[in-house]
């Protein structure tokens, strides 16, 4: 279950599973600044007013991506009695010149995963889309993929209604995730972190490759990965461009998540006013300690991983 634009099912596992330097695990005796941040507010909800945090759970932070996740570890009875070990990723990336608000509002959308158990049922449709197209695969690769054949017609159908149905319930789990968030922290607030995740996206996707071309050009390493500033970064024009790129983008069954357009239309027809900001003019990073020492350690960490690839 990730916040942004577009993911693969598999995506939240895929992130936790890279090579990310740093993990907080939840004490709640002993909380961490940013783990204070996802208990939801109450705003006269008892659901909301309950903590979305538990003993065990894990923040991960990984190196380069700007989008958020959840998903959950532990087995099927586990995910049922609800005391799996859940993991919250939040891209390092995201975090420059993000305001506290628009954090919250993001962690709210994750936290609104778990709070619906979206994650519960494991990784059953993932499993089945993957035989399905790994059978669709053979049959190609066999030759027998042909309009004549029988075995080919049924793959092919069942693969087309299966993700339509899958993908239609995944955005519906996003839309209910959305609402979570705006519920909890506000309508602006959600609006405001979405757009930073994707303008935060798409300048450091161009960040890094151009950070990496340089390093492998003259074969001396980027110190920080995250502040470079060299030729290939794109300008704000240009992420504006994108950014409006991606609103005018038509919808398709096929997609995980709304339209990035709907989405920002479904929060401004909820008119939730923001939420108290509980430290006003903060940004994001001011929940983490030494910024600086944290940036180098995983572009370190980037360049390594770019070298062995």
């Amino acid at each position: 279950m990730c916040f942004g634009i577009e993911h693969h099912p598999s995506d939240a596992r895929r992130l936790g599973a890279r090579l990310g330097p740093l993990e907080l695990h939840v004490q709640q005796s002993r909380p961490h600044a940013l783990q204070n941040l996802t208990h939801v507010p109450g705003r006269g909800n008892p659901q909301l007013a309950a903590p979305s945090v538990r003993n065990g759970d894990a923040v991960k932070l990984p190196l380069v991506p700007t989008s958020g996740a959840v998903f959950e570890r532990g087995g099927l009875l586990a995910r049922a009695r609800g005391s799996s070990r859940r993991c919250l990723i939040l891209g390092v990336g995201v975090l420059d010149r993000m305001s506290l608000p628009a954090l919250r509002a993001v962690l709210g959308h994750e936290y609104g995963h778990l709070i619906n158990r979206d994650c519960a049922g494991g990784g059953l449709a993932l499993m089945v889309r993957r035989h399905l197209g790994g059978m669709a695969m053979g049959l190609a690769e066999g030759g027998v993929a042909t309009w004549y054949n029988p075995a080919w017609w049924f793959v092919n159908a069942y693969f087309r209604v299966f993700m339509r149905i899958s993908e239609g319930a995944s955005r519906l789990q996003e839309v209910m995730a959305d609402r979570w968030a705006v519920s909890a922290y506000g309508s602006r607030s959600f609006i405001d972190g979405l757009t930073h995740v994707i303008r935060r996206s798409v300048r450091l996707d161009a960040q890094a490759r151009a950070a990496m071309q340089v390093s492998s050009m003259t074969r001396a390493p980027v110190t920080n990965v995250y502040a470079f500033a060299g030729p290939g970064v794109p300008s704000q024009d240009e992420v504006e461009q994108s950014l409006r790129t991606h609103l005018d983008r038509p919808g398709s069954p096929y997609d995980s998540h709304p339209r990035l357009a709907d989405r920002f239309r479904f929060a401004e027809a909820m008119a939730i006013p923001d939420a108290v900001d509980p430290l006003p003019g903060a940004d994001a990073w001011s929940l983490l300690d030494d910024r600086a020492a944290m940036e180098k350690r995983m572009s370190a960490a980037i360049i390594a991983q770019a070298a062995c690839a």
